[in-house]
């Protein structure tokens, strides 16, 4: 029954913050930076297209600190908007 069950994203990265604006979903892992309490490169977004949640690439970026703490999405002009605690803000122009 629809709506009763909960299902992995098969290939999904690890992230505890999403947003999508209606082409893709956009994820980030807040720990996954490599400043103070990180545990990575620095490389802190993930993509995948809406219709295929199965093929997540991840985004090339300036090292980070910290990745995402929240997302916001702006239509007018079309960005995504990151708030990365000390790795600070960050901004993606879609077009």
């Amino acid at each position: 029954m629809l709506g009763t069950q909960w299902t992995q994203l098969a290939n999904s990265p690890n992230a505890d913050c999403l947003i999508d604006d209606g082409t893709y979903l956009y994820a980030s892992d807040t720990w996954a930076g490599n400043g103070q309490y990180g545990n990575g490169d620095g490389q802190v977004f993930w993509r995948a297209p809406l219709d295929d949640l199965t093929s997540w690439t991840q985004m090339p970026s300036p090292d980070s600190p910290r990745g995402s703490y929240e997302f916001a999405y702006d239509k007018l002009p079309p960005h995504r908007l990151s708030a990365n605690m000390v790795g600070g803000l960050w901004r993606l122009v879609t077009q």
